[in-house]
């Protein structure tokens, strides 16, 4: 991954999250339930190694495209497996240097390496059903993820799972806590989502009548040991601007139970450890009301890239974090709508269409609301405005 832990995705797959939610619960890998944290993913394994990818295999195949109604028999280069070398091992009989061939993923529950990922290294959880095979597998369902800021088509990497593994043996048998917390926010110019590991953020656990913080580093991680047998609600701090994503299709994964609200509740056991995990959004919203010049409220205008207003006149949207700008709104008349108050369609005695609001300056770095959008004339005998009304 990139420093700042950018991945883009298609803007497509905002408007499309609903559908592929329910078209991956059907065809996605199931995995089976139990301990998945990773203390649980640990004990169930037999191989725990950082491997790093050196290479790809490939071999000639064929493939069929359609060019209108006539069939072609197209050759390709497939990657069939993928050379890797082990850098560091956290349990098993392999060693530093080994090397080890991973097939490709032949089923929805099993890794599909890229070509562009050779150089990228990899946390892995192994559970072969021989001892040392000749060729590997890497399970979805066992956390095996990258390591950060190297270049894949991951998410989420292991940045939550080294924090423990590098120093388990000081903290065997202690409960643990943990979680990630990360940003995104759309980007209409990049066609994608910019996603951010959230570093330096509080955490506030809250159990056994007693209340705990917890900070993230730099990757985005928290954790806290040694916390008594209970349940523990857990929430990260309000950061203006900010809200956290309870529905969000990158993340934001428990142990336990996810409220409304945000925050998760976690059981957590004797010797065991459990997670929350938590995905924010923008939420500078910018929302207020459209008003005649008397300072009545118009319902049911239509305004363009929004919504209709409700029966007081107000309306919200929501603005790119940290633009700063001007917002107003314009209406082009339509004339049809106002043959019984023709007079309203003058101004300085001449006919008029276009009309607008005076410009209100916003700085999108914080919600906003109470903005008053007052056109310069009434309704016709407050009758609804179907003209379609632009909020710039």
């Amino acid at each position: 991954m990139t420093s700042n832990y950018r991945k883009r995705f298609v803007l497509l797959w905002l408007v499309l999250l609903a559908f592929l939610a329910v078209a991956r619960s059907a065809q996605a890998c199931k995995c089976p339930d139990g301990d998945d944290s990773t203390l649980g993913k640990f004990e169930r394994a037999r191989f725990v190694v950082v491997n790093k990818i050196t290479s790809v295999n490939k071999e000639p195949r064929v493939r069929v495209v359609y060019s209108g109604t006539e069939v072609i028999n197209e050759p390709f280069m497939a990657i069939t497996s993928i050379t890797m070398i082990v850098e560091k091992v956290y349990k098993g009989d392999l060693k530093a240097g080994d090397e080890m061939i991973f097939g490709q993923g032949e089923s929805e529950c099993l890794v599909e390496f890229q070509e562009e990922e050779v150089g990228a290294k990899f946390l892995f959880y192994l559970k072969p059903k021989e001892n040392k095979p000749k060729l590997w597998h890497a399970d979805s369902c066992d956390r095996s993820k990258p390591l950060p800021n190297y270049p894949t088509n991951y998410i989420k990497d292991a940045a939550d799972d080294l924090l423990y593994l590098d120093k388990m043996n000081e903290v065997r048998g202690q409960t643990r806590i943990s979680g990630v917390l990360m940003s995104y926010q759309w980007s209409i110019a990049d066609g994608g989502a910019d996603l951010k590991k959230l570093a330096g953020r509080k955490v506030q656990i809250v159990g056994n009548g007693k209340s705990y913080e917890a900070l993230t580093n730099a990757e985005g991680v928290y954790e806290i040991y040694d916390l008594p047998v209970g349940t523990y609600a857990i929430r990260p701090a309000d950061q203006q601007g900010w809200a956290i994503d309870v529905d969000s299709g990158f993340g934001g994964f428990s142990s336990g139970r996810n409220e409304d609200d945000g925050s998760s509740h976690v059981p957590l056991q004797a010797g065991r450890h459990a997670y929350a995990s938590f995905i924010f959004k923008v939420d500078n919203r910018l929302s207020g009301r459209v008003l005649d010049e008397s300072g009545r409220p118009l319902p049911w205008v239509c305004l363009r890239l929004l919504v209709i207003t409700d029966q007081q006149g107000n309306f919200s949207l929501n603005v790119l974090k940290g633009l700063a700008g001007e917002v107003s709104a314009g209406v082009t008349l339509d004339p049809k709508e106002f043959e019984n108050c023709p007079a309203l369609l003058r101004v300085s005695g001449k006919i008029s269409l276009d009309r607008r609001t005076e410009a209100i300056r916003v700085q999108a770095d914080r919600r906003t609301d109470g903005v008053d959008l007052r056109l310069p004339f009434p309704t016709c005998k407050g009758e609804k405005i179907f003209s379609q009304m632009r909020v710039d």
